[in-house]
C-alpha cells in the first residue's frame, strides 16, 4: 500500500520538477496543477526512474507521503451540511483538504480557531535545480480567511498572508472571543486565495515558479464544552464610611483568572477586573447616604455568568461644628452643622474635660478641642483663644474636623 501510494504522489509532482525542459517553463509563471486527463503509460520502473532523475528519491517521496498524510482532527463532523445551520459539530473535529501541494486543515478548541497549514518537503526547502543552482524554495501566501454569519452572509476578512513560510508545517491561531467581538455575529470561516511558490538561489532575485489556488472549504465553529474557572469569593473591605472614601473591591478565582471578566457598576459608572477601587463622593446631606455596587464575573470562554454579588454602603454625613460664646453666662456651645440625636461630644479646654456641647469659659484665652462621634464615626475640630468679655455681645470661632 504504501509504495502504491508514492507512486500516486510521485505521479502528482512530476510536473513539478521533471526536467531542465520543464524548469524553464515553470520559471514563466506555469501553473503546477496536474493536468486533468493525464494518463501513466509506461512501465512502473520507467516511471521511477524519470522522477528520481527530476530529483525525487525516495526518501523525499516518503517524507511527502508522511507530511499530507499526517494525523489530523477528527473529522468525522460534516461540515458541508452544518454551515449556515445549526452548530452540533463535536468540538476539536476539523474540516480537511490535501491535494499534491499543500494540505490544511481549520477547526476549534474552546478559545481558539486554528489555520494548520501543511506543504510537501520537495517544495519548502533547499535544493539543487537543474542548471546546479543551491536554491531555497519556499512559499509566499496570499490567502485570507473569510468570514461569513449564519445566514451564509459575509461580513468581513482577515488576511493571513503575514510573511514567507519557510517551514513544512504553519499555524495560525486566532481567540475567538476577540475574533466575534470585531466581527458581531461570527459563525463560519472560509481558507481562500494562492500560494506562490518561489525559488530563490545564490546571488539571484526570487522568482515564481508556481501559482497554486486553494481550494476552499467552509467551516463553522463549533461549540464547546465550558471551560471556566470558579469564584471563590467576591468581597467588598468596607460597608461603612465617615464623610468620603474609596471601597476596594476584589475577586478570588480558582482556576484561570485569564478566563474570567468582572465588571462593578455603581451609579452608573463602570469598573473592570478581578481588583478595583471605588470612589465613593463626599455625603454633604445630614443624613446617610447608601450607594449599592454590583459586581459580575462572566467566563470568556462561554461568556456564562460565573458569579454575581450586590453590596449596599453607608456613606454619613461629613459632620462639622460652630463654636459660639455667650458672653453674659461665659459658656461656650459646641454647634453641630448636622443636628443628631446620636451625635456624642467630647471636649478638653485647658486642664478641663467634658462631654457635651456646652464649655465654660473665662477671662484667659485657651484653645477649645472636641470630638464629635456619630454613626461610628469621629470628627475632631478646634476654635482657638476662647474668652468671655462680659461687656461685648456673643462671639463665635468656626472649627473645622
Amino acid at each position: 500500500m504504501q509504495k502504491c501510494s508514492l507512486l500516486t504522489f510521485a505521479c502528482c509532482l512530476f510536473f513539478l520538477f521533471t526536467a531542465c525542459e520543464k524548469e524553464t517553463l515553470l520559471e514563466t509563471n506555469q501553473d503546477l496543477s496536474p493536468k486533468k486527463n493525464l494518463t501513466v503509460t509506461q512501465s512502473t520502473a520507467m516511471l521511477l526512474t524519470e522522477v528520481m532523475g527530476a530529483g525525487f528519491d525516495e526518501d523525499d517521496s516518503v517524507s511527502l507521503f508522511s507530511l499530507l498524510n499526517k494525523p489530523t482532527k477528527n473529522t468525522s463532523f460534516d461540515v458541508s451540511s452544518a454551515c449556515f445551520g445549526p452548530i452540533t459539530g463535536i468540538c476539536g473535529s476539523a474540516v480537511v483538504y490535501n491535494n499534491c501541494y499543500y494540505k490544511y486543515q481549520i477547526w476549534n478548541d474552546p478559545s481558539n480557531l486554528y489555520v494548520d497549514l501543511y506543504f510537501p518537503s520537495s517544495v519548502i526547502g533547499w535544493r539543487t535545480d537543474c542548471y546546479g543552482k543551491r536554491c531555497q524554495y519556499y512559499v509566499s501566501p496570499c490567502i485570507t480567511l473569510d468570514l461569513y454569519n449564519a445566514s451564509g452572509n459575509k461580513i468581513g476578512s482577515v488576511n493571513l498572508s503575514s510573511s514567507n513560510i519557510t517551514t513544512t508545517e504553519k499555524r495560525i491561531t486566532y481567540n475567538i472571543n476577540t475574533l466575534s467581538a470585531q466581527y458581531p455575529g461570527l459563525k463560519c470561516v472560509k481558507l481562500s486565495g494562492t500560494f506562490y511558490v518561489m525559488k530563490k538561489c545564490s546571488n539571484c532575485s526570487p522568482v515564481r515558479v508556481s501559482t497554486v489556488c486553494i481550494t476552499p472549504r467552509q467551516f463553522c465553529l463549533q461549540q464547546c464544552p465550558s471551560v471556566c474557572p470558579t469564584v471563590s469569593s467576591i468581597n467588598v473591605d468596607k460597608l461603612k464610611f465617615c464623610g468620603s472614601g474609596a471601597v476596594k473591591g476584589t475577586v478570588n478565582v480558582s482556576g484561570d483568572a485569564s478566563k474570567t471578566q468582572t465588571t462593578w457598576t455603581m451609579d452608573g459608572q463602570v469598573y473592570t477586573g478581578n481588583t478595583v477601587s471605588i470612589d465613593l463622593p463626599q455625603n454633604s446631606l445630614c443624613n446617610p447616604v447608601y450607594k449599592t455596587i454590583r459586581a459580575k464575573v462572566i467566563c470568556t470562554t462561554d461568556q456564562s455568568v460565573l458569579s454575581e454579588r450586590e453590596f449596599v454602603v453607608q456613606v454619613n454625613p461629613t459632620l462639622t461644628a460652630e463654636v459660639n460664646v455667650d458672653n453674659s453666662f461665659c459658656l461656650a456651645s459646641i454647634d453641630l452643622s448636622c443636628q443628631s440625636d446620636l451625635a456624642t461630644i467630647s471636649w478638653a479646654i485647658g486642664d478641663e474635660t467634658g462631654t457635651g456641647n456646652s464649655v465654660q469659659v473665662n477671662y484667659i484665652p485657651r484653645t477649645l478641642n472636641y470630638t464629635i462621634s456619630a454613626d461610628g464615626c469621629s470628627y475632631s475640630g478646634s476654635a482657638n483663644d476662647l474668652i468671655c468679655l462680659p461687656l461685648i455681645k456673643n462671639n463665635t470661632s468656626t472649627g473645622n474636623r
